[in-house]
This record gives structure tokens, C-alpha cells and sequence, in this order.
């Protein structure tokens, strides 16, 4: 991971249904390498969807967060981007 807690070795636009089970697999253990745990509250009702989400896509919650994570940091570099302009 990077700084900004980016995986480097897995593109950033990689999402985890795009990764055959090796490449999920390369993801985790880069993810292992530095991780902490972070907690949060949420209410009931999105902790719920939030797990229901993760199952559907057969991900970890941990990488279901991250993946929402780095398209967060994307979004806002084109937000950062375009006021530029």
C-alpha cells in the first residue's frame, strides 16, 4: 500500500469482480502486508446492506471497503480536476 492507502499491486480501477480467484487472492496479500483494523458505527439498516452487498459480490467486507474506498479517492480527484479547470 501506498500513503494514501492504495494497493500498488493491483491496478487502483481493479475491482474485485474483475479479479479471477488468483488475482483476489494477490489482492488480500498485499492488503495483509499493513493492515489495521479501523472501526466505525453505522446505523443498523446500512451495516445490513453493507454485509448484503459484500455476499452478493462474494467479497470480504474489509475489500468491499476498500474497493469503495479507491473509487471515493477517483471520484474526488475528478471533482479536484474539473474545479481546476
Amino acid at each position: 500500500m501506498d500513503q494514501d492507502g492504495r494497493l500498488t499491486a493491483v491496478d487502483e480501477s481493479t475491482t474485485m469482480a474483475q479479479l479471477g480467484s488468483e488475482g483476489k487472492a494477490r489482492k488480500r496479500a498485499v492488503a495483509r502486508e499493513s493492515t489495521q483494523i479501523v472501526g466505525i458505527r453505522l446505523p443498523v439498516q446500512v451495516a445490513a446492506a453493507f454485509k448484503k452487498e459484500a455476499a452478493g459480490q462474494n467479497v470480504r467486507l474489509n475489500e468491499l471497503f476498500q474497493e469503495m474506498w479507491e473509487m471515493y479517492r477517483r471520484e474526488k480527484r475528478k471533482e479536484q480536476t474539473k474545479s481546476r479547470d
